[in-house]
């Protein structure tokens, strides 16, 4: 598991901000080669444990601002000024993101170097970040979308397809922040309604290991998970963000994510199977043999008596699972050392299941 390390926006040391300043908007910084000379002593002195770096969190989008004038009043009031903002173009950004990218490779060379594409609602700003040719500062593209929409798994891919079909063609694409909350996006797969009753941590588990199964199923050839805790002081949970808990312990997440990296790494995506009629058995190709894995798109389990003989199965953090036994109501894998992907789908299409609730 990599880290990636967000590196901006500007500190206020950085920008230049006239006092009472009314605007919450990030600068872009004063000066380059300042900003290009921080940067690089930050990857200098954590390139031990920080793989990628992200210099600048293409969130703001268009609320970024270049640079920030003051101007006389219309009306004629003396002694005071208004705010002329300067907002930044995708030419700003990509000439921001060149310079920190030649600082981070300064620093160090084998270091990641990722831009990251806010995707949410229009894509026009990410289009014109691209087209002033984003490809050439960047290792890796990311991208976001906090939309809320009724179809978020096909809005997903179709992003990740207009991404790759953009000129100049752009870097490998990963995916570095979750689209809005996994609760809320994937309700498809979610067992109970966001928010409905409270937090329950296996829920919340299941839905994140769903949602970077489907990012994995779509293309998506690397992703980073935003290791956010619970704010002790808002009345909040942030299902799929919460790695570790307020107080520093592993969050059940973290388990849960463990045991899917565990045995998604290096893994290849192949397709996904229909089980019954809400159950999606999503199949990948590993050097050691096939896995599958099985999401419920409803509610209830599968009851099934016994597997067949070398398939192994566990649940969603990383317990062997023993049979007879209920599953599916998290998402479930199975093993198949020495097996094609088709060959465990035919094998678990032959498996006795009852639908229980």
């Amino acid at each position: 598991m990599a880290v990636l390390a967000v590196l901006g926006p500007a500190p206020p040391w950085a920008v230049e901000r006239p006092a009472n300043f009314p605007l919450d908007l990030p600068l872009l910084p004063r000066d380059p080669e300042q900003w290009k000379s921080a940067i690089e002593s930050v990857v200098e002195r954590y390139r031990e444990v920080i793989q990628a770096w992200e210099p600048w969190p293409a969130a703001y989008g268009e609320r970024t601002l270049s640079a920030i004038r003051l101007k006389e009043k219309t009306d004629g009031a003396s002694g005071e000024r208004e705010v002329d903002p300067v907002f930044a173009t995708a030419e700003d950004y990509v000439a921001m993101q060149n310079a920190a990218h030649e600082a981070i490779h300064r620093a160090s060379a084998t270091s990641q170097v990722t831009a990251d594409l806010d995707l949410t609602g229009s894509r026009e700003t990410s289009g014109r970040v691209i087209h002033a040719n984003i490809a050439r500062t960047t290792d890796v593209l990311s991208f976001h979308d906090r939309s809320e929409d009724a179809a978020p798994l096909a809005r997903m891919k179709a992003n990740i397809a207009w991404i790759h079909m953009q000129e100049p063609a752009p870097p490998p694409l990963w995916q570095s922040q979750a689209i809005a909350s996994p609760s809320q996006i994937f309700n498809y797969y979610a067992h109970v309604p966001p928010f409905s009753s409270g937090y329950d941590p296996v829920t919340d588990a299941s839905v994140i290991v769903s949602y970077y199964l489907n990012l994995m199923a779509s293309g998506v050839e690397r992703f980073f998970v935003l290791g956010f805790a619970i704010d002790p002081f808002k009345d909040l949970w942030q299902p799929g963000h919460r790695i570790f808990n307020v107080d520093g312990r592993l969050h059940p997440n973290a388990v849960a994510l463990s045991h899917f990296m565990r045995n998604l790494e290096g893994a290849q995506f192949d397709r996904v199977y229909k089980i019954e009629d809400s159950f999606d058995f999503f199949t990948f190709i590993r050097k050691k043999g096939a896995l599958g894995v099985l999401v419920n798109r409803g509610s209830g389990a599968l009851r099934v008596e016994a597997i067949p003989d070398g398939i192994a199965a566990s649940e969603l953090f990383g317990n062997l699972i023993t049979f007879p036994a209920d599953i599916g109501r998290t998402p479930t894998y199975f093993h198949g050392e020495g097996f094609s992907t088709a060959q465990l789908n035919y094998l678990f299409k032959t498996i006795a299941v009852e639908r229980v609730p």
